[in-house]
């Protein structure tokens, strides 16, 4: 049995939804923990319930539903392809084994990230996210718009803040997607493997072809010139491999 084929050392196939909603929970996130930071745990509750700040509670829980559903989904998928593997690997024990070989091209991936890539951006994605929520925070209420100052001054401990939380977010991320992609390239390379067997079967399978076994001429046009045919399965008998 020929060695089978890893996912890209040290990659992730990352979905873009799922990649989006960590993003966006991350936001959320940072931006309650940077707000207990700079007010202190006594004052968030009266920070967070400001209308400038109201929509987070409900945005909060819809990325909870969202992500516990994206995971969820995530985990089944994981488990439906750890099944579709144990059957094509049971399927290939009774293949022959000089039919086992390595398919060339077909264990590409989608959009493979290293870890390292994975938290450079989604902390870029999330620092995006939330100038642009206190700009617009801002512009609501006609105060002035803070620019960079969001994360400067008083909050120049809000990158650090969103860094951490994209590295936690990213690490699990990663490792679903690290799963997914194995699992992915062990269920290809299978599939393959029984399929190039399948094509080689076939190729090699002889034609069921009915032939009547060549007879004297003595015997063709004497004895057996006006005999009855023999019935079907004498015939049968006659093949020749």
């Amino acid at each position: 049995m020929s060695r089978r084929p890893a996912a890209a050392p040290g990659r992730a196939e990352i979905a873009p939804f799922s990649l989006l909603v960590a993003v966006a929970a991350g936001t959320w996130a940072a931006h309650n923990l940077e707000y207990v930071r700079v007010n202190g745990p006594g004052q968030f509750s009266t920070v967070a319930t400001r209308s400038a700040h109201a929509y987070l509670g409900p945005v909060g829980v819809i990325l909870l539903v969202v992500g516990g559903v994206a995971t969820w989904s995530s985990l089944r998928l994981i488990a439906r392809l750890k099944a579709s593997h144990v059957r094509l690997r049971r399927a290939l024990t009774t293949a022959p084994t000089n039919a086992d070989r390595p398919i060339a091209g077909q264990h590409t991936q989608r959009a493979p990230l290293t870890w390292p890539a994975l938290v450079g951006l989604m902390w870029t994605l999330q620092l995006g996210l939330y100038l642009l929520q206190e700009n617009l925070e801002a512009h609501a209420y006609g105060l002035p718009a803070p620019g960079l100052g969001a994360v400067t001054g008083m909050h120049a401990w809000a990158p650090l803040i969103h860094l951490g939380v994209a590295a936690l977010l990213a690490a699990t991320l990663w490792a679903l997607g690290r799963r997914l992609a194995e699992l992915r390239t062990e269920v290809r390379h299978a599939g393959s493997l029984l399929a190039l067997l399948a094509r080689r079967r076939s190729r090699h399978q002889p034609p069921s072809l009915i032939s009547i076994a060549a007879r004297p001429p003595a015997q063709r046009w004497g004895t057996e010139l006006w005999a009855r045919p023999p019935p079907l399965r004498m015939l049968a008998s006659t093949v020749q491999a």
